[in-house]
């Protein structure tokens, strides 16, 4: 499915994200992608709040995308979590068969799964 913001014609879509998840929690850096009329409205707001992320970690973050650590970095998590997402379908599939039905997922961590008609959810768990 494509990105919300990729199907914006109105230039009112804005992404929000943090590096916390891709890389590590600690790093407390966040992220926008907004339309570019929006920009200066936001760097205004921003600084209204004088909350900045240190520019020294703000740089070394930007080179390790610019030098390709950050795709290759993407590249390695999105197979562990297709091998973990697999994994955990084999053992829904085989421990849990009669009580959860899972529905298709092909990235990201989460996977949706009903119980069936009548299944004690505390059972299961």
């Amino acid at each position: 499915m494509p990105a919300i913001q990729s199907m914006d014609r109105t230039g009112r879509v804005i992404y929000v994200g943090t590096f916390a998840k891709l890389l590590l929690p600690a790093l407390r850096l966040g992220f926008m992608v907004l339309p570019i009329d929006l920009a200066g409205r936001t760097v205004n707001a921003l600084s209204t709040t004088g909350q900045f992320a240190p520019l020294l970690l703000q740089a070394a973050l930007a080179d390790f995308i610019t030098e390709g650590h950050m795709s290759r970095h993407l590249k390695r998590k999105r197979r562990i979590y297709a091998q973990r997402r697999q994994l955990f379908r084999e053992i829904v599939s085989e421990r849990l068969r009669d009580e959860i039905t899972l529905f298709p997922a092909e990235a990201g961590i989460q996977v949706v799964g009903y119980l069936k008609a009548g299944i004690d959810d505390i059972k299961v768990s």
